[in-house]
């Protein structure tokens, strides 16, 4: 089974509000589905919009043991719109 959210959940997952993932959708930075009049997210979906965003982070160990890279969201024009 595929996990599936409405944007109040979605808006919590990325920590974003609701109007800012009605920003993303309708701009086409956030894929959806449509389940009749309902506007749905999948795991995928927010997956594919994280990683749209994502650039990976140089981690510089500081205690001599290696540390494997991270990814770190950070705000892209292409993925994320200004604020007015």
């Amino acid at each position: 089974m595929i996990a599936v959210y409405n944007r109040k959940n979605a808006a919590k997952i990325l920590d974003v509000s609701t109007e800012t993932i009605d920003r993303y959708r309708k701009s086409g930075k956030l894929p959806y589905h449509k389940i009749g009049k309902r506007i749905v997210f999948t795991e995928s979906d927010i997956n594919a919009f994280l990683g749209a965003c994502a650039i990976p982070a140089t981690a510089i160990p500081t205690t001599g043991e290696k540390l494997k890279p991270r990814y770190v969201i950070v705000r892209k024009e292409s993925c994320v719109p200004d604020v007015e």
